[in-house]
Parts: C-alpha cells; structure tokens; sequence
C-alpha cells in the first residue's frame, strides 16, 4: 500500500493552487446550477486567515505525488459549510481533501463524532476546556458544539466555569464561543443578523445585551457566519 505520510511538499505559493481551485469550483458550481461569488482575492484571504491549514483538522496543507489515479489527501479542497448554499462567500472553507471525500460520503455528524471520540481515546487529552476551543476554532462552532454538549453532557458557561441556568451577557458568550473580540459591534455595525437575544438599557445610552446559550448554538448552527 502506498504511504501517503512520505514525501509531503508544503504549499510555499499557494496562488496558483488558489486559481485551479476557484475555477474548478465556478465549473462545478454552473454545472449543477449553483450560485456561485467566490473570488481570488476572498479566497487568498481565507488561506491566509487558515495559515495554509485544514478548516476543521488543523494539519497543513501539501502537494505530494501519489500513484495514478490517486487522489492527495492532504491538498486543500472547497468546502462548503452549508450544502444548501452554493458557493458563496462566507459559506465556503479550506480543507483537506481527504476530509472532504468523508464529509461528503457520511455528512458532519459522523465526522464530528469520530473526531471527537478519537481526541479523548488520546492518553492525556481529555481536557474539556482544550476540547471547547479546539472544536470552536476548527469549526467555528455549531455541529462540533452542539454533539460535544450532548456527548459529554455540558450545559452553559459562564465567566467562572460553572454551569448554569442564567442568560450570558455578550461577553462571556463571545469568550465561551472563541469569538473575535469585534465580532458582535461588526455585526451591527452592517446591520448583520445576531443571535436571539434580550435588550436591557443600563443607563444613558448604555444597552446590555443578554443570551440563552442553547438559544445561540442553535442559531451559529443554523447560520453559516
């Protein structure tokens, strides 16, 4: 059987590999009548904010040459987040294609939970806060979220590490989550849609805004952002 751990080349310049993707992609997309509004310059932005790693996985991506008809499971591939969309931006990551093939076959929810089950059969790993933010910066959240809860029987958050009942205030949803520092004024700032929440005026033009924490995993699962 061929190794395909041997004679991995790093993706140094990644452009060109960019372009063959995009317009393999826009092919695909007009064939199976998909929308389709990806760019190089999106795109080279996306590599770069995923450092030239795999969305979901973390490994780096690489070129290699495998037997004939092979495919390179560790070559990036376009994936999108939610398959009822096309290939639109913001719907779309990087990831290996070896991921892709089983993501495609079998769908999130088995990948998600092997993943998951493999990272605690790890001796030492079973860490639950590590696991948190890997499975949030790797995936951004929902699926990966929503089964960890369910597996592991973890509730809500808060600033302290206890679970609790109470709504979560903006901050300590966003820390929870592993999301940028700016992502909610961003979101406002373009009249962007955020999760469900509750308004409470703290004075002079002063608005705390407050959180369900499974109301918002619901809403990131079902809301490619």
């Amino acid at each position: 059987m061929f190794d395909y751990l041997t004679n991995l080349n790093p993706i140094d310049s990644p452009d060109g590999v960019i372009r063959t993707l995009l317009r393999q992609t826009q092919k695909r997309a007009k064939s199976n009548d998909m929308e389709f509004s990806l760019d190089f310059d999106y795109l080279l932005k996306m590599w770069n904010r995923q450092k030239g790693k795999c969305a979901l996985t973390k490994i780096p991506f690489y070129n290699q040459k495998t037997p004939k008809g092979a495919r390179r499971p560790f070559f990036p591939s376009i994936d999108r987040k939610n398959n009822k969309k096309g290939y639109v931006k913001y719907n779309v990551r990087f990831v290996s294609v070896a991921v892709n093939m089983a993501l495609f076959t079998w769908g999130e929810d088995v990948f998600d939970t092997i993943m998951i089950e493999r990272f605690y059969q790890i001796p030492g790993e079973d860490d639950k806060d590590r696991l948190m933010h890997y499975l949030v910066d790797t995936h951004f959240g929902p699926n990966y979220i929503d089964i960890w809860l369910t597996l592991k029987d973890i509730k809500k958050k808060t600033e302290t590490g206890k679970l609790t009942d109470d709504l979560v205030s903006e901050s300590v949803l966003g820390r929870t989550l592993d999301l940028p520092t700016n992502w909610f004024s961003e979101r406002r700032k373009e009249n962007l849609e955020l999760p469900p929440h509750k308004e409470v005026p703290r004075g002079e033009n002063i608005i705390h805004r407050y959180y369900d924490f499974d109301d918002a995993i619901s809403w990131f699962k079902n809301n490619a952002v």
